[in-house]
């Protein structure tokens, strides 16, 4: 195995605190003075803090930030939450669907299940809405929601407000989120 294919161990959450102040501001990270200890010369270290301390820390890619900290990227949200709680969690959910949005308040600790109830509208919507589509065969609005993997149909409409009605109703009855179905344009 090579050194780049080698993951290293998770931060400890003292050790993140000692590399970052989270400014609750604008939801980012900026970098601390760090310490000798986390270099292996001062030389290091000089250039570093020289460079780095009291700027924010990351950049982004892919509709996220990532912060690189002893040759391994993390994504920023986690290291945000993991300062404030103590622990890093498995995944995060940006309620507002904003993956640059890292504000406490906009991050919660979710399973796979709750993530999925808070996504965004597809592409390829042919309604505008998440869960309906126009049906050439029937000449009919078609709703549905997936549910535990499985693709619980919820009928055929004559107009696309009744199938959105039912959509909505069901998204209620599931505990999707409220923001689930949004538009990122």
């Amino acid at each position: 195995m090579t050194d780049k294919m080698r993951i290293r161990p998770i931060p400890e959450v003292q050790y993140l605190r000692e590399c970052f102040e989270y400014s609750s501001q604008g939801g980012s990270l900026v970098w601390n003075r760090r310490p000798l200890s986390h270099f292996q010369t001062e030389r290091g270290m000089k250039v570093f803090n020289s460079k780095c301390a009291e700027k924010e820390a990351g950049c982004e890619e892919r509709g996220y930030r990532k912060v690189r900290i002893g040759g391994q990227n993390y994504l920023v949200h986690q290291v945000v939450f993991a300062l404030a709680h103590g622990r890093w969690a498995d995944m995060i959910d940006h309620i507002d669907g904003n993956g640059l949005n890292n504000r406490l308040d906009n991050l919660r600790e979710a399973t796979p299940y709750m993530n999925q109830r808070n996504a965004a509208l597809g592409r390829n919507s042919s309604s505008g809405l998440k869960g309906v589509s126009w049906h050439k065969g029937i000449s009919k609005w078609v709703a549905y929601v997936g549910e535990g993997g499985a693709l619980e149909r919820l009928g055929s409409h004559q107009t696309l407000f009744e199938a959105a009605a039912v959509r909505k109703s069901a998204e209620i009855r599931h505990g999707f989120h409220a923001n689930h179905g949004r538009s990122n344009s």
